[in-house]
This record gives structure tokens, sequence and C-alpha cells, in this order.
């Protein structure tokens, strides 16, 4: 069954992302207005409320005319960090600006109150590069009292950062200019188990999917696999994340889950050589041509020897599928109809036993894991 949590009734505005922090406390999204100059909000809420704590108006670089395409994304972390000889935790808020990323200190979103508007401190790191635009970001703990964000460009960059929590300063750590020929689209990581848990100080390998249908893998260096035919414009690569299902002294066993427009999720497997194998796809409804840039897909470990993959689509549809990597089979496949035939459900994220969702870009919802 699907619920939702909040719905857009002005026709104005967008719902352009949002965020649902650890043990589901707040939901966080991002309204956008449809028409430039573009206006942008950050709405901040206790999941268990029907009431906003607060509504933040903050400027965003973006055209209206990228809104189909533009998620301005956004990501809370953890921050572990000693003070005194204690070990602290500061939450760092993200969001993608287009133009730069901007962090704001969590417990800052309370200063003027939980009724009234508040207004941001501008924290911003600024991407410089003339006619490009960020995608996509992932950040993370690190031991220490740093915080490392790397992100995507439409113009193929990837830049790595460093946040010091203390200091409220940032430092390029790397960057690479044009590594890629075209749209680099998300940026999710590779992470063992769950990764859900916003404490760890794990630095993961980073997937950014780009629209010339392959993988690009960032560790340290980056690294291209292709995983559909970059001369088959009805299926474009959107989406990819990956998840570690074991590890062992020397090496581990790692699944990549890629969604490819007007095909489906492809799961690929890291065999003993290092190459990467097409073990399953799973099949969407394809009745209609599937266009959007916004469809993604989630993997976990379910079970000692189970991966569950979930993945949006363009027909209203939540699809989820469990597999067995052990025995190489499907065994079992849910479809939930959370939207109409004609809607985009998109913006997947795991929290305890939900699945949340994103339905176009006017309602957010959730359904329990199967």
């Amino acid at each position: 069954m699907a619920h939702v949590i909040h719905e857009v009734f002005d026709s104005s505005r967008v719902i352009s992302n949002y965020f649902v922090t650890g043990s589901e406390g707040y939901l966080i999204y991002t309204e956008l207005t449809k028409k430039e100059p573009v206006q942008s909000f950050l709405h901040l809420r206790k999941i268990k409320t029907d009431r906003d704590s607060s509504e933040i108006q903050y400027r965003l670089n973006v055209p209206a005319y990228h809104l189909e395409s533009f998620q301005a994304k956004i990501q809370v972390v953890n921050v572990t960090h000693v003070t005194r000889s204690r070990l602290e935790n500061s939450f760092v808020l993200l969001v993608n600006e287009g133009d730069g990323l901007q962090l704001i200190k969590f417990e800052n979103l309370f200063k003027d109150g939980c009724t009234k508007r508040a207004t941001l401190e501008p924290n911003k790191w600024r991407h410089t590069e003339v006619g490009d635009m960020i995608t996509s970001f992932f950040a993370y703990n690190t031991r220490g009292q740093h915080l490392q964000v790397v992100y995507c460009t439409r113009l193929g960059s990837v830049k790595k950062l460093s946040y010091d929590i203390t200091t409220s300063t940032f430092q390029e750590i790397d960057g690479i200019r044009n590594a890629t020929g075209d749209i680099l689209n998300s940026c999710a990581p590779c992470y063992a188990l769950d990764f859900s848990k916003s404490e760890s100080v794990e630095v993961p390998e980073l997937l950014f999917s780009c629209f010339d249908n392959n993988v690009y893998v960032y560790d340290k260096k980056l690294e291209r696999i292709a995983v559909a035919d970059v001369f088959d414009d009805n299926k474009t690569l959107v989406f990819a994340e990956g998840v570690i299902a074991k590890k062992y002294s020397t090496n581990a066993l790692i699944f990549y889950a890629c969604n490819i427009t007007n095909s489906g999720c492809h799961l690929f497997k890291k065999n003993i050589m290092g190459q990467w194998d097409l073990v399953e796809i799973f099949t969407r409804d394809l009745s209609v041509e599937e266009k959007s840039p916004l469809v993604d897909c989630h993997i976990y470990c379910s079970g000692r020897t189970k991966l569950t993959i979930v993945s949006g689509s363009e027909n209203g549809k939540l699809y989820s599928w469990e597999y067995d990597y052990l025995d190489e089979v499907i065994v079992d496949t849910h479809v939930l109809e959370v939207g109409a035939s004609y809607d985009v459900v998109h913006c997947l994220q795991s929290r305890e036993d939900k699945i949340y969702y994103m339905l176009n870009k006017d309602t957010i919802g959730y359904t329990h894991r199967s």
C-alpha cells in the first residue's frame, strides 16, 4: 500500500528533491517556482506531523527551462569529530544549487524558531566553469573533522571537496575536468550492505551514470564500464548504484544496478577477473516509451544470499525484485501502482522498513519494504 506524506497544491511550484533523515525524524524538501526568476524554498517538517516546522527561502541559480531535468538534490550527513576530548556529532545539510553546493549546519535551521520563516547564512562552494551546472553529488563522513563531497556536472566534470566542520571552510582535493564526452546524470555510492546509516566513516566507491551509456566508477581514479550500446538512442543509462554483498580478505562480491530507459534495471556482477558480467535484466512495463532522466533504482542486501532491487518508472508503478545471487534466479516480484499510467516515479530512498519515492514533481510518498 502507498502512503502520501506531502503533496504540492500550489500550481506555480514543483518539488525539486527531498531527504528523509535517519529514524525518519524529519522530511526536508525543496520547492521551486516554475517561472523565471526561479525562487526556491527549503521546507523542514517532522514526519509524524502535518505541519511544516519552517519554510526557508534561498536563491537557486537554475533557469526555468532546466526544471524538468534538474533536481536540487538534498543530503544530510552526520559528521563525527572530537571536541575537548569528546566525540561529538554535527549534522550537515547539503543542497545542490546548480551553480554550487550550499552547506548548512542542521541546528541553524532551528535558530529562528519553528513556526516562522528563517534565513540562511550562505556557506557555499561555487562551481565556476562557464556554461556548466552540477547535476548530482554524494557526501560522506570521514575520520576527523572533515566531510567529503564528490559531485559531477553537465559537461562531464568530477570534483572532490573537503569541508572542515569546525572552520566551515572548503578545500578542493581532486578534480577531473571534462572527464566524459556527455552529461554525468547521477552520483551514487557502492557501500557494504545497507548504506542508509549516515554515521558511517567508510569512504565509498562512487558511481556516475552518463548519457554515453557508461558507468564511471570513482575510487582515487576514474574507471569506465560500458553497460549499454552507445549507438542505441532508444536505450539510455540514467542511474547506477552499487552494493558490496560480501567482503573477503582479498576481494569482495560487488553488484551494480543500472537503470536503462526502454530496457529495465540491469544487474552487473564483478567476476574474479575484475570484469563486469550482466547477470540479470529486471524488466518494467514498456508499453510507453521511456524518456525521463529522473527514474532511478535502489539496491540493497535483503538476506544471506539475496538482493532487493527497487525501480521507479514512467507508468506510475514502483517495481521491486528479490534476487538470489547464489542460485542466480529472481525469487519474488512486486509491482505497486502509486500513480496513474503517465506518472513518473523516481527519487527513491530507503529508511528503516520503508521505501520513499517522489511522484512527478508534486508528491512524496512511501511504501513498506516487501
